[in-house]
């Protein structure tokens, strides 16, 4: 799994992330739109079951079943019942967050 870092553009591997043992920024949706954030540092949380969500466009994100994703109607989890025909919310076009462009955001 690759994390996206807002103020780079790049795209860097959680296992990196967890290597490195320090916070990293990523971009999260609020009410009031794109907002950047500084995350925990990623740790291993044992086994769970992992579900691949494919979007139209072909772009692909590996989760737990707790993973929430945004819809029309609110967050939703693949264990609340996020299923295949579901509309996601999605960045759009990913610009470094400090380059002063916003992402969209689309149904994907």
């Amino acid at each position: 799994t690759r994390i996206y870092n807002p103020d780079t553009g790049e795209q860097i591997a959680v296992e990196e992330l967890m290597d490195r043992g320090e916070r990293h920024p990523v971009l999260a949706l609020t009410p009031s739109g794109f907002r950047r954030f500084m995350a925990e540092v990623p740790y291993l949380k044992g086994v769970e079951r992992l579900y691949r969500v494919t979007t139209e466009s072909g772009r692909q994100v590996t989760v737990t079943g707790q993973h929430r994703f945004l819809t029309p109607t609110g967050w939703l989890r693949i264990d609340d019942g996020l299923h295949e025909g579901h509309s996601l919310a999605s960045a759009e076009g990913h610009p470094p967050f400090n380059s002063g462009e916003r992402p969209s955001t689309r149904g994907a």
